[in-house]
Formats: C-alpha cells, sequence, structure tokens
C-alpha cells in the first residue's frame, strides 16, 4: 500500500502487517472520534499509527508532470513477469 499523506512519515517503510480493516479503523479514529463504537473486525485492526506523523510540518504537494500524450504511454516497454495459470 502506498500512502499519500503530507502528513506521512517521509521515505519511511512500515514493517508492521496492516490489513484491510486498518483503513476502516483509520477512517473511524481520524473522523468519529475515539468514542466511536468500533465493530469486530475494525477494533481488533491497527489504524496506521507508526505511519503517520501529526507533529511534523506538512510535507508540500509536489506535482508529478504527465507525459505529453497518449502514444508516449503507450510507448513505454514494461515487459512484466509472464505468468502460466
Amino acid at each position: 500500500m502506498i500512502i499519500i499523506s503530507p502528513y506521512a512519515k517521509q521515505h519511511y517503510i512500515s514493517h508492521v502487517q496492516h490489513e484491510t480493516a486498518s483503513a476502516l479503523h483509520f477512517i473511524e479514529e481520524t473522523f468519529l472520534g475515539p468514542n466511536h463504537t468500533l465493530g469486530l473486525d475494525d477494533a481488533r485492526a491497527d489504524y496506521y499509527q507508526d505511519v503517520f506523523d501529526y507533529s511534523q510540518q506538512p510535507t508540500k504537494f509536489t506535482k508529478i508532470p504527465e507525459p505529453p500524450d497518449y502514444q508516449t504511454c503507450m510507448s513505454v516497454q514494461n515487459p512484466g513477469p509472464e505468468i502460466d495459470y
């Protein structure tokens, strides 16, 4: 998972095993507050507490330049692994 936020720790790789319900837990903790009753799955899941640092100065947004045209995008070679099913 890639987390993009002005409060995400820069150059940080989390080695915590998160799960799908972690996203729900994060949303509930952030927007509904700590007194909100969590369901079974989201209550046991962490909420990415190792990924964010709200005490840091928010990082500045940097726009990634877009390709000049559709043909440029299609000309990029990315063979990827071959998978036999």
